[in-house]
């Protein structure tokens, strides 16, 4: 089950260890660059494509990588800072995605997976797709739970189980919504 259990002092240990760590990388960044940045790639295609979808949510399948626009639209109606409430968000995810890596991997090696989330998701290319108005960090928690939750759907060769298998599908489709690319990965699982 995707349940996180903390069976021994050491596992808990490594557990704070990566949340202070990812915690306090994301907060260090907000006195140097701000509440968020705003790239090329926003001002070309995320806004205009939000505006779109404000005037009407019919225009969400002529976008491309809908999702995001559809996330940055829900932050514009419900705030009043659109940039700040979705990069708050995004780091938050960020930080729940550190942590799934972990789990996922520590079968293989506890302090190889510590390593790995702290290494992958504190580095600054992490921080700054954070940071920015860019769909790729959303992009990268639906893809490790898509993997997460297929995984659990195939655990045993002799059963699979539907309800894993459904949100597999689902997490897919969100995916694909993120990133079109992706779409090939969804047809091969």
């Amino acid at each position: 089950k995707i349940m996180i259990v903390i069976k021994d002092k050491k596992n808990t240990l490594i557990l704070i260890f990566i949340l202070l760590i990812l915690v306090l990388s994301r907060i260090a960044l907000y006195p140097i660059f701000g509440a968020g940045l705003v790239g090329s790639d926003a001002e070309k295609r995320y806004l205009p494509q939000v505006q779109e979808l404000s005037q009407s949510l019919g225009n969400f399948f002529s976008q491309i990588g809908p999702a995001y626009s559809l996330f940055l639209l829900f932050f514009k109606k419900i705030t009043n800072n659109m940039i700040a409430s979705s990069v708050l968000i995004q780091h938050i995810i960020g930080v729940i995605t550190g942590v799934l890596i972990f789990y996922y991997f520590k079968k293989v090696n506890l302090f190889l997976a510590a390593f790995v989330a702290v290494f992958v998701y504190s580095g600054w290319l992490a921080l700054w797709v954070e940071h920015t108005i860019l769909r790729e960090s959303l992009t990268a928690f639906f893809l490790v739970l898509l993997v997460m939750i297929f995984s659990l759907a195939v655990k045993k060769e002799k059963y699979f189980k539907f309800p894993y298998a459904f949100l597999a599908g689902l997490a897919g489709l969100i995916l694909v919504f993120f990133r079109i690319e992706f779409i090939f990965l969804d047809i091969f699982l």
